[in-house]
Parts: C-alpha cells; sequence; structure tokens
C-alpha cells in the first residue's frame, strides 16, 4: 500500500465521524491538498472537519435535551463559560455558528475544545491535549508560510484527530442509543457513519425487538445520506432480512412499502436473487406470507423494472421465478410480472 493510499485512508476515517455531505467541501479540499503536496492546507482542512464533528455532537445533545424537555446542559456548559449573553442561537449546525462565541469573549476554537471536558467527563484528559495540540499547529499553519511542513507532519495530524474522535465518539455513543430512541419523532437528523454504527450495534442485540418504526426512519435516512458502503449494505441487509421474515399478508405488504421499495436504488443483483430465492422459504403459521399477499406483485414488477435497466444478466433468474411461482401456485398474485417476464418486449402471443 503506498504512503497516498495510507493517508487518504486515513482521511476518509476522520470524515466517518462528520455527518456525510455536511462537510462543506472541507473532505474534497482535503484530498486534493494531500495529492498536490499542499500539506499546510491539508492541516487546515483536517482540523475544520475535527470543529464539524465537534459541533455536531453538541447539536445532537441539545436536541436531545429539547426532546426530553431537561434543562440544557450543553448550553449551560458553553454559554456560562463563554459569554455572559447567552445568545439562542448560538448553534445551528453549521461550522461557524459556535464562531458568535468567540466574536462575544475574544476567545478561539482551544476554549470550545477545552470545555469539551465538561461535557465527555470519562474522555482521558490527554486527548484534549492532543487536541489542543493540533490547533497550534493549524495556527501555525494558518499564519505562517511554513515550507518545511511534510507529509509525515500530516499523517500525524490525521493520527491524532482520528484518536480524539474515537475517543469522544465512544462516550458519545450512550446518546446514539437516545437518539435512535426518538428517530421517528424527528424530520431530520445529523448522523455519521460512526452514529451508525452504533445504531446497527443496537438493531444486532436486540433484533425483532426494534421497532419497526424507528428502522423505517434509518432505512430512509441511508437515502437522504452518503453513509460509506459498509453501512449502507448493514442497514439494507437488515431491511430485506426484515420483509423476508414478515409474519402476516399485510405485514408483508407494508415491509415492502415502508422498507423495500425507499432503498431500491441501492439494491444489487445479489440483494434481488436473494429476495427471489429466500421469499419462497416464508412459512408464517403454515402460509406463505409474502407470496400470497394481495397486493405483493407491485414491489417484485418494481425489482424487476430495476435488474432490466441495471441487471440484464439476471434475467433468467427472474424466468426461474416465474416457473416457480406457477409451480407452487402463487401465479394468481403474480400475473402481471410473469407475463412482462415472458414477454418483456409486450407484443400480444399468438397461439
Amino acid at each position: 500500500m503506498s504512503n497516498n493510499d495510507e493517508i487518504e485512508q486515513k482521511i476518509a476515517r476522520l470524515c466517518s465521524y462528520v455527518c456525510n455531505g455536511k462537510t462543506y467541501g472541507y473532505e474534497q479540499r482535503l484530498y486534493l491538498a494531500t495529492k498536490h503536496g499542499l500539506y499546510d492546507a491539508a492541516i487546515i482542512y483536517s482540523w475544520n472537519i475535527f470543529m464539524l464533528f465537534v459541533y455536531e455532537k453538541v447539536w445532537q445533545l441539545r436536541e436531545i435535551e429539547k426532546e426530553a424537555s431537561t434543562p440544557n446542559k450543553t448550553d449551560r456548559i458553553f454559554l456560562d463559560a463563554l459569554t455572559s449573553n447567552k445568545p439562542d442561537d448560538y448553534f445551528d449546525g453549521h461550522l461557524c455558528s459556535l464562531g458568535k462565541l468567540q466574536t462575544e469573549c475574544k476567545q478561539g476554537e482551544d476554549a470550545i475544545v477545552g470545555i469539551l471536558k465538561n461535557v465527555y467527563k470519562n474522555v482521558d484528559q490527554q486527548y484534549f491535549k492532543k487536541a489542543q495540540g493540533v490547533l497550534q499547529k493549524r495556527n501555525e499553519k494558518a499564519h505562517i508560510n511554513s515550507l518545511g511542513t511534510e507529509k509525515e507532519d500530516l499523517e500525524q495530524v490525521l493520527r491524532e484527530l482520528i484518536q480524539v474522535c474515537s475517543a469522544i465518539q465512544i462516550e458519545h455513543n450512550g446518546f446514539v442509543t437516545k437518539i435512535f430512541e426518538l428517530l421517528e419523532k424527528k424530520s431530520e437528523w445529523h448522523i455519521s457513519d460512526e452514529d451508525m454504527r452504533q445504531i446497527n450495534a443496537i438493531f444486532s442485540t436486540q433484533g425483532s425487538g426494534v421497532d419497526k418504526l424507528k428502522y423505517i426512519h434509518v432505512a430512509n435516512l441511508i437515502i437522504g445520506q452518503e453513509f460509506s458502503q459498509e453501512t449502507t449494505k448493514n442497514i439494507k441487509d437488515r431491511a430485506i432480512q426484515y420483509f423476508l421474515e414478515s409474519k402476516g399478508f399485510r405485514t408483508s405488504e407494508e415491509n415492502a412499502q415502508l422498507l423495500i421499495k425507499p432503498i431500491i436504488s441501492i439494491l444489487t443483483k445479489e440483494d434481488i436473487c436473494k429476495i427471489l430465492e429466500e421469499s419462497f422459504n416464508n412459512d408464517s403459521h403454515g402460509y406463505n406470507q409474502i407470496l400470497q399477499a394481495g397486493s405483493i406483485e407491485n414491489i417484485f414488477i418494481e425489482l424487476h423494472n430495476l435488474s432490466k435497466n441495471n441487471f440484464p444478466e439476471i434475467e433468467e433468474t427472474w424466468g426461474a421465478f416465474a416457473t416457480r411461482l406457477e409451480t407452487e401456485g402463487y401465479q394468481g398474485n403474480f400475473s402481471t410480472l410473469i407475463n412482462e417476464i415472458r414477454n418483456p418486449s409486450g407484443e400480444e402471443i399468438s397461439e
């Protein structure tokens, strides 16, 4: 693995802690600066991404506190420490939000990082000292033409920022659990890959005990935000499994519309083949609750359209699916689909 590949992996790891698509262009600039050896600029962009992580975590905590109607602990910590004016809009999720506090109290980002230890009390204080050390390097690059900056300097900054983010995220995961509990009540959340990994862990431990409404909201999040392939696959796989394990005719129809339909655009040919094959295995209460559900054909037609456009190589699999429907007596529910599979041109078939 080349040295540049290792740096790019570290960049991707750092950005996984920040809500994807919410880096205000800093991620792209960081990659570009690294590619051209502009390590001073790369260190500055790395720090800006870290501060986005900080602001996002504070935003999440404030939203949880508002929902719970409890005294705003984060407000009290930040506002009491930095200013006496207490503006209500000191944080709205944007990179420059906490700058309002800096303007009033004449303190910089080092004060904001220092205050984090009062929010995350169980995090080793050495991590906050590391962050402030990186900030000092960032300030040097911003104000001094330090031509001696090397790739190794950037690597060290990325490594230390990842360590700090990881330490904070581990303690923050308790709050992510609360975020998960509130998902269906919120129209929009800032969720990062690391947050979503924690939510995935909740899915894994609670299994079928997870409220489907929460899961539906999570399934929709992966369409609205740009998560890593790993995160997307985890959520997608759970949606498919929910559907395949449907316990009733109406539940099958609901799961098809609420879980599968929103994520159709990101399904792979392997996902489609899995649905086609394993839908025959459903046997709740002695009956197949998927293939005998009233309007279930609609979702399979959408899957077939996706397949024709993107995965024509599995059309034989669809042919086998149609034959099996007929063999096992489900053709009454799938007459339109079977006709589309057997007669894709739409022409009338002469006897």
